[in-house]
């Protein structure tokens, strides 16, 4: 099939007002659109539906799949314990480290008034029980500061002082390949102040932050003076710090509403696009199973206009089928192109330029990132080898 024909439409940033990781992706990807609130499918989402309704999960070698008594298919964790997360308002399953947070009011409305910052001495007060029984206000009324090294970068991250951290949401909203707490050493080297001291205002200009959606909104709270056995009242996120909100809360079973279970259900293809979707995604864009991939193979010729290019191309699309690869053959830049391809997610990308000259292509696998060069007469016959889903 080609590009034009499906008439892909991407987006490089998150839709605005969409909490969900599985649906956000989706449709930068253009997969779907909201209008309203309604998911209206294109030609690309409408054919992933498709792939999704025929499979036979039983069947696709994957363990553990069974039927429930009302006659839905179940996909259990495999491999590691993992416990998936359903609100009462959605059908949908998420991974409970990724789950969307939903909102959780403070106990005690935030004072009014336009405050400005005042210190305040906190003698021996570490911990957010320890500044609430100080001050006699909530832990909800104070703002959690947590020091991580993501890959190499030291970055700040800011919670409501009730809420516990998801890991996994800020290494996926970075990108990081290791992601750690920071060690007091390193703390006081970039603060020049201990851990249980540490706030948001006033910190060095290169410290990434990454504040909370719970803290969105709220006004003259409580963080770390970044001087010990002192805190800071009054604060504002947004005004006095900068402030870009994240979902980075962790879902607990204390939350309301919500179901825990390990698995996720597939009995619906709609739902089943927007759980699988959440969990094979990375900062790239969607990275499917090739169970589940609309096409398996996207041939990517670095410039159309080649002739050498485009027939190699053609040749290679009927070769490897046009139900099962992808032809983009758009006048756009490669670096379009690569980034639309990793984009929507197809598991294996071919790319055709200047090794073509002596007979050779690059073939990425999406999920690792390996490159190989392939003849291109041996493409078709190595992509059959290397897919495990050929069919």
């Amino acid at each position: 099939m080609l590009w034009s024909d499906l008439r892909i439409t991407t987006f490089r940033e998150n839709p605005a007002g969409v909490r969900s990781p599985g649906l956000q992706v989706l449709i930068r990807a253009g997969y779907l659109r909201l209008d309203a609130g309604d998911r209206h499918f294109s030609l690309l989402g409408e054919r992933l539906l498709r792939r999704l309704a025929a499979i036979d999960w039983s069947a696709a070698g994957l363990s553990g799949i069974h039927r429930s008594s009302s006659g839905t298919w179940i996909l259990p964790a495999s491999g590691a314990p993992q416990t998936y997360v359903r609100r009462a308002d959605s059908p949908l399953y998420q991974d409970l480290d990724l789950a969307s947070a939903g909102p959780l009011p403070c106990s005690i409305p935030d004072p009014d008034g336009e405050l400005d910052p005042e210190p305040f001495h906190t003698p021996g007060q570490k911990t957010i029980a320890d500044v609430s029984t100080f001050t006699g206000l909530p832990p909800c009324s104070q703002i959690k500061t947590l020091m991580l090294v993501a890959d190499t970068r030291p970055v700040m991250v800011l919670l409501r002082g009730d809420h516990a951290l998801s890991a996994a949401k800020v290494q996926r909203l970075l990108g990081a390949g290791n992601l750690r707490p920071a060690e007091p050493e390193e703390i006081r080297a970039w603060l020049r102040a201990s851990p249980g001291s540490l706030g948001p205002v006033g910190v060095p200009g290169g410290l990434e932050l990454l504040t909370d959606r719970a803290l969105e909104g709220r006004r003259n709270l409580i963080c770390g003076a970044n001087r010990d056995d002192y805190h800071l009242r009054h604060i504002t996120p947004g005004k006095h710090f900068p402030a870009r909100f994240h979902d980075l809360r962790e879902v607990s079973a204390a939350d309301p509403g919500i179901e825990l279970t390990d698995a996720y259900r597939l009995d619906d293809p709609a739902q089943a696009m927007e759980a699988l979707a959440g969990q094979h995604h990375d900062q790239d864009g969607l990275a499917w199973p090739e169970l589940c991939a609309p096409f398996q193979v996207v041939l990517t010729p670095v410039n159309f206009n080649d002739e050498a290019a485009r027939d190699a191309a053609h040749r290679l699309h009927q070769e490897i089928g046009p139900e099962r690869a992808l032809l983009d053959d758009r006048d756009e830049r490669p670096g379009v192109k690569f980034k639309d391809a990793d984009l929507i997610g197809i598991p294996w990308r071919v790319t055709i330029g200047k090794k073509l000259a002596s007979g050779v292509i690059e073939i990425l696998n999406r999920g690792s990132r390996t490159v190989t060069d392939v003849e291109l007469a041996g493409a078709s016959p190595f992509l059959e080898r290397a897919s495990r889903f050929p069919g």
